[in-house]
């Protein structure tokens, strides 16, 4: 299991003797240990599954760019990925803000569906909210994503043109 799925498992010992902002912060520290997490899925393996019709082009791009892609297997996801999986991809990330667009990832939406579980407050949900950081986690994986994809896609394009 990953560092998330470990933590929703069972209501951390003594959470509920923390004031909120405790919680928060604790949450926080857990968020920000999941992005270092290595990718539970290999990214190639999902476009296999889009390409049966197993995975919709939805879940497929939210899961490349969300879960399995990083720095260390780009290369080998695009050495494998087939060319029409690779050009919807390329379609969708030309569609959205660009890496170094502040004022544009903010209006990106989600299409997740994360599953809390009830042992996170309303209270606990409440300050998130405020915090902004509903999101925040969520967008700065997918995110990461699509900068890595983007940057191998350039590499690669400059190498072909010095060819």
């Amino acid at each position: 299991m990953g560092i998330l799925s470990d933590w929703y498992a069972k209501e951390p010992e003594g959470w509920s003797e923390l004031d909120t902002v405790a919680q928060v912060e604790t949450w926080k520290s857990v968020m920000e240990k999941s992005l270092l997490e290595s990718p539970p899925t290999i990214p190639i393996r999902l476009a296999s599954l889009y390409k049966r019709g197993v995975i919709t082009l939805t879940e497929f791009n939210y899961q490349v760019f969300h879960h399995a892609l990083r720095e260390e297997n780009v290369d080998d996801f695009l050495d494998e990925c087939p060319p029409d999986v690779l050009n919807e991809l390329t379609t969708i990330i030309a569609k959205l803000p660009g890496d170094d667009d502040e004022s544009g990832w903010p209006q990106f939406g989600s299409s997740a569906d994360p599953r809390y579980p009830n042992w996170l407050t309303d209270e606990f949900w409440d300050a998130i909210c405020k915090l902004e950081l509903g999101w925040y986690y969520e967008k700065r994986r997918y995110k990461e994503g699509v900068r890595v994809l983007r940057k191998a896609l350039q590499l690669r394009k400059e190498n072909a043109a010095t060819s």
